[in-house]
């Protein structure tokens, strides 16, 4: 496709969505283990992020979490790489919530 400045297009770099949680246990027998801890997950969510910075995204697109502190360590990625390079662009964050519980996972509720 070749470049036509009368017709723009953007780039959203896509972070996540991840199998892993940091609100619940994936082991039914263990209800204290996580596979992650928050700050192993800010890091993953960081690498994804400078990634698509560093290649030109002209929007980050935070996705389909279903963990709320999933969605906090990716948000928290995301600032921390705004803070390293001096210069922000836009973020959207994509959450998906479909349980029945009173109050979102990650939730302090």
């Amino acid at each position: 496709m070749s470049r036509d400045p009368s017709r723009p297009r953007f780039v959203a770099g896509s972070i996540g969505p991840t199998n892993k949680t940091l609100s619940l246990s994936p082991n039914v027998n263990d209800p204290g283990y996580r596979d992650l801890n928050f700050d192993q997950m800010v890091e993953v969510y960081l690498a994804c992020a400078r990634g698509h910075f560093d290649g030109g995204a002209d929007i980050l697109l935070i996705e389909t979490s279903f963990d709320t502190l999933n969605a906090k360590a990716a948000i928290f990625a995301v600032e921390t790489l705004f803070d390293e390079r001096s210069e922000r662009i836009p973020v959207i964050v994509r959450d998906h919530h479909r349980c029945q519980w009173p109050h979102p996972l990650g939730s302090n509720n």
